[in-house]
């Protein structure tokens, strides 16, 4: 079985449109309209819910009480036993070039207003501020960036929520190792990241005929923009060479390619009172798209400061943190079009503290998509994943909770205020 499912992870495909997020998230296009500052912003009405069954035959004296409650887990997503209609996103900012600066300034600023992780926490909701910078745009294809911005890492996480995202939900490994919370009190806690980080950002993008090859060098506060917590810097470097089919769609997020990327981040966390731990990201991609056909895959490792998981993994149970442990995940995603509707599947694994210790846990998720484009500024999004988890060195009531995982069931609606199409912004 579980050969099976590595197989179907280097045959099947996570969201799939790599471009040049790097110079897309602030820098505007060379088209004048579109480049003049100027409000914009989306919102998503989600419907979506875990089908699980209650977890019975717990054996352990901690956990016994808890036979007939359904398990909760550790996720950044839904954790609601039951099916919820919500207003995921709802997302409002301005863009463009600076007036009177000649192209040379842009700024990219949005706020969010949905109901979601970025916004909820245990002292209840507020808005989140996601983005807030200002680029200089030099010589050579080089920027400086300066500000609040998404921070160079997977494509997964680089992508547009809003008009690329094949995934209602994040992957399992984008969630475990990429997606942040406050770790000073020495557990996860707080709201999530959104893959944010305040800082300075030196990136440029240079073309060899159809070849581009982009970069970029980040050096930011820590990742977590929660107040105090927050220790050290970060050091991000990310690299992608890609290989274009069409020269005109340079600056098009559906832009036909073969690409390859890699990313490196260091720095450190607060985990407790006057402690400091390292944690340190390692990412690899690849992605082709060509007609009616995109595949997407990539590699993710990550040392330090790792969500272990809920104790207990029921409502009121909190969150943990390993500090040492390792883990890695493996995401791949295909997509075919045909007529006005896109069908795919996406397979995830993510194994936390891999090989022969009681704390290793593996998840695995299988995901079958559809979607429609019916206008340029709407977007349905429909999704069914399959998932599993097993803790083969673990205590038997671990796997028997895991046997619970259950199946998420999502739908999406994505409008886009009118401007950007829904599906050409990022």
């Amino acid at each position: 079985m579980k050969r099976l499912m590595f197989l179907a992870a280097l045959l099947a495909a996570s969201p799939a449109f790599s471009a040049d997020w790097l110079a897309l998230q602030g820098t505007e296009p060379d088209n004048p309209d579109k480049a003049k500052l100027r409000g914009w912003g989306f919102l998503q009405m989600t419907a979506d819910g875990i089908i699980a069954d209650p977890v019975e035959g717990l054996v352990s004296e901690g956990l016994a009480p808890y036979n007939g409650e359904k398990a909760t887990f550790n996720l950044v997503g839904p954790d609601s036993r039951s099916a919820a209609v919500y207003l995921r996103r709802v997302r409002a900012g301005m863009r463009g070039e600076i007036p009177g600066t000649n192209g040379l300034l842009s700024t990219f600023a949005a706020v969010e207003l949905g109901f979601l992780p970025l916004t909820l926490a245990a002292d209840g909701w507020r808005p989140a501020l996601m983005d807030a910078s200002f680029s200089v745009h030099g010589p050579k294809n080089i920027s400086l960036r300066v500000g609040r911005m998404k921070a160079p890492l997977a494509d997964e996480s680089l992508e547009s929520v809003q008009g690329t995202a094949d995934l209602i939900v994040f992957s399992q490994p984008v969630r475990a190792l990429l997606m942040e919370r406050n770790t000073a009190s020495g557990m996860p806690e707080g709201r999530v990241n959104g893959f944010r980080d305040d800082g300075a950002q030196l990136f440029g993008a240079h073309h060899f005929g159809m070849t581009e090859l982009s970069w970029a060098a980040f050096v930011g506060q820590g990742g977590t923009l929660q107040g105090p917590g927050d220790a050290g810097w970060d050091v991000i470097g990310r690299v992608q060479v890609a290989r274009l089919f069409d020269e005109s769609q340079v600056r098009n997020p559906l832009r036909e390619e073969v690409s390859l990327w890699a990313f490196g981040q260091t720095g450190q966390r607060a985990v407790g009172e006057d402690d400091l731990a390292g944690r340190h990201r390692v990412g690899v991609g690849t992605q082709v798209r060509k007609g009616p056909i995109r595949f997407r895959s990539e590699f993710l490792w990550g040392q330090g400061v790792l969500n272990s998981g809920q104790a207990p993994p029921f409502p009121g149970g909190s969150q943990t943190l390993d500090v040492d442990g390792t883990g890695w995940g493996l995401n791949s995603l295909a997509m075919a079009t045909v007529g006005p509707v896109d069908f795919g599947a996406a397979y995830a694994h993510y194994a936390r503290n891999p090989g022969d210790t009681a704390e290793y846990r593996s998840f695995d998720e299988l995901t079958g998509i559809v979607q429609w484009n019916p206008l340029p500024v709407l977007w349905l999004n429909g999704n069914v994943a399959w998932r599993q988890g097993n803790a083969p060195n673990g205590p038997a009531d671990a796997q028997t909770i895991l046997d619970t995982y259950g199946i998420y069931v999502g739908g999406q609606v994505t409008f886009v205020v009118p401007g950007p199409a829904a599906r050409k912004t990022d």
